[in-house]
């Protein structure tokens, strides 16, 4: 297993629809799974202020301002990440001008200025060009999420088999003393 830290930049309706599923307990999509990841602390989210401006104005519109100040929350104080600065993406913006469509540019950018592994989006548009700059691996959140289960050590035995073993061995020890102890008396 890789065990590098995971870097990923996930796109602004990725985050809002993962949250907005989480915090109303719907059912458990790609994107409440990409959340859930975020906070257990298995990647690293890269983002910028532009992004999380982005995200509580379309988060206020969906839910609320108690709802956008959750998301702002979760993101600043609970949520491992790493704010790229427009200094840093405003060259590689400069540079992906005409190669990435404008209303993503900035996403790019800041993904490419993070040196992420993972742009995760559900826009398959921005996918397919971002993808052919041949810099991030585009991924939707469905196999965002196959990626990071993969990249997990597999356990060759279950907890439940340690068990029954340890209890098999005590068992036959126990049975080996009342034997032993029998022969004697």
């Amino acid at each position: 297993m890789d065990r590098r830290e995971v870097k990923a930049f996930i796109d602004t309706n990725t985050l809002l629809i993962g949250a907005v599923n989480l915090a109303l307990e719907k059912e458990e999509t790609a994107e409440v799974q990409v959340v859930r990841r975020l906070l257990k602390g298995e990647v690293k989210l890269v983002t910028s202020l532009k992004q999380l401006e982005e995200l509580t104005v379309a988060s206020r519109r969906v839910l609320g301002r108690d709802f956008a100040g959750w998301i702002r929350y979760l993101i600043l104080a609970q949520i491992n990440r790493l704010i790229i600065r427009k200094p840093e993406y405003s060259k590689t913006e400069k540079k992906y001008v005409n190669r990435i469509p404008d209303e993503d540019l900035t996403h790019f950018a800041v993904a490419v200025a993070g040196k992420t592994q993972y742009l995760v989006s559900e826009n398959h548009e921005f996918l397919r060009k971002a993808a052919e700059c041949k810099i991030i691996k585009c991924v939707t959140s469905t196999e965002f999420i196959r990626e990071i289960k993969s990249r997990r050590p597999k356990l060759k035995t279950s907890a439940g088999k340690v068990i029954r073993k340890m209890r098999d061995e005590r068992e036959a020890r126990i049975s080996r003393f009342e034997q032993h102890r029998e022969e004697v008396h």
